[in-house]
């Protein structure tokens, strides 16, 4: 059984990354790290699938989210995976 990655699925990698942001480590806590990295890599493949303007926002809003710290790359994560929840 195979499964193709979603939008559903980065949606929720990113919420899994705020979760594991709330560690004393914060961003550098290596299940971050993991979530991050599996969000970006079903990112790319589920733009196979299609691409909106939303889902532009959302990737960059995850990329750009490496410039940010605290409460602000939260945020930034968040609105990226409330907008890939199509």
């Amino acid at each position: 059984m195979s499964h193709e990655p979603s939008y559903l699925d980065v949606s929720t990698d990113l919420k899994r990354c705020i979760y594991a942001s709330y560690t004393k480590d914060k961003f550098r806590n290596k299940e971050f790290i993991h979530f991050y990295n599996e969000a970006l890599k079903n990112l790319s493949a589920a733009k196979k699938e299609k691409t909106t303007k939303d889902i532009e926002i959302a990737e960059s809003l995850i990329k750009n989210s490496q410039k940010l710290d605290g409460d602000y790359r939260r945020d930034s994560l968040l609105t990226a995976a409330i907008l890939l929840r199509i």
